[in-house]
């Protein structure tokens, strides 16, 4: 093979010298490819979202049969309220006002009482704790921290529930209109599935039949080179004619191309392959499941027409 030899590009001369050992061909088998295809394919993965999606939207419009709840919570703080000018309004307790007693039960009225004149006062006195008794009842006599729209932390839970007596049909056009898309989306899986294995199929068919005919091409070349040989030695001792030299010549070197496309055509055959599984480029595989010879019917069992 001296002719398909120097058809090879030569090695660098930077590259390293040093062999580097062959990686070990890994054994594929049609069964593993379709496998490997599956999980890796991007369009089954988007047709499962498909299916998951419809799932989700029929269950989305049969939910409409149920009741309907819905709650919130919320929760604010604040930090000054406009309250807070009505409740410094109140008067000062002067020296001779008594405190807020500690029994007081008043919860959101401040203790006014406190600002009325006690038995045996004048009626100057009695009139001035009057004034100050309802400049307290009217000013700050409401404690609004203790209330809800006045209180510095506020929290409102709100729960609503709803259910549909009657909606013309909408609620069940839209579960047949979803159903209907899972149904659809089931069936672009199905597709995407059968297209799937197609191409894995043919690309592997397509690699094992390189396969096969790289063999041929390979021992043709051998043959060639063989008769080039023999009709070499047979020139030399003149059994032969210079023009059957050359004829064996042309022969051999028109056999080199064929040899070159074939493993071009098988390289490609196997890029397609890796490109489905999703393999790396630099993997190198061995594919166990070859095209079988094909079995030729009996001559008893062929059918012979007659015009």
């Amino acid at each position: 093979q001296s002719a398909l030899a120097a058809q090879q590009p030569a090695p660098s001369r930077n590259a390293r010298s040093t062999p580097s050992a062959p990686a070990t061909p890994r054994a594929l088998s049609l069964e593993e490819a379709l496998r490997i295809a599956e999980r890796e394919s991007e369009s089954v993965q988007i047709a499962r979202a498909g299916v998951d999606r419809a799932r989700g939207q029929l269950l989305q419009a049969r939910s409409q049969y149920l009741p309907q709840i819905s709650g919130s919570l919320q929760y604010t703080r604040t930090l000054q309220s406009q309250f807070s000018a009505l409740q410094s309004s109140q008067p000062t307790p002067g020296p001779d006002v008594p405190p807020v007693p500690a029994r007081d039960t008043t919860t959101f009225f401040q203790p006014c009482t406190r600002y009325l004149a006690p038995p045996g006062a004048t009626e100057a006195q009695r009139l001035a704790a009057l004034e100050t008794f309802s400049r307290c009842s009217s000013g700050g006599g409401i404690d609004f921290t203790k209330v809800g729209f006045g209180s510095k932390n506020q929290y409102q839970l709100g729960l609503t529930g709803s259910v549909n007596l009657f909606t013309g049909g909408r609620v069940s056009a839209q579960s047949a209109a979803a159903a209907a898309g899972q149904r659809a989306a089931g069936i672009e899986l199905s597709a995407q599935r059968a297209q799937l294995q197609l191409d894995v199929a043919e690309a592997y068919y397509d690699a094992a039949l390189a396969d096969r005919l790289v063999a041929i091409a390979e021992s043709s070349l051998v043959q060639t080179e063989e008769a080039l040989r023999q009709t070499t030695l047979a020139r030399q001792v003149g059994n032969q004619s210079e023009f059957e030299l050359l004829r064996a010549r042309v022969t051999r070197d028109n056999q080199v191309p064929i040899v070159l496309q074939t493993r071009t055509a098988r390289e490609l055959s196997y890029l397609r392959l890796k490109q489905l599984l999703n393999l790396p480029y630099a993997d190198s595989l061995s594919l166990t499941d070859g095209i079988g010879d094909t079995e030729v019917p009996p001559a008893g069992n062929a059918i012979t027409t007659s015009n």
